[in-house]
């Protein structure tokens, strides 16, 4: 896909709806951008946790809006309510 943006007076950019949609991106994402030699990179930011070491112990960095805690719960709840059920769980 190759687009063609302009800038506006206030040099912001609109990006196209089809890469929008191609990239799942909702009003709100962050996107990085930074320079590669002459060229504009633009990435948006991970919506995945991401791990690191940090004084010697491993941290689990969680993008913003999600709540490990509460999705595994529902996540559990679903899964047993199939179980219950007799659904598949697949």
């Amino acid at each position: 896909m190759d687009f063609v943006m302009k800038l506006d007076n206030s040099g912001r950019v609109l990006l196209p709806k089809k890469l929008r949609e191609a990239l799942n991106l909702k009003p709100g994402d962050k996107i990085q951008a930074y320079l590669e030699d002459d060229h504009l990179i633009m990435v948006p930011e991970s919506k995945t946790a991401t791990a690191s070491i940090e004084n010697s112990f491993p941290v689990v960095h969680l993008p913003d809006g999600v709540n490990f805690t509460s999705d595994f719960l529902s996540e559990a709840r679903a899964a047993r309510e199939r179980e219950i059920l007799g659904e598949s769980h697949e």
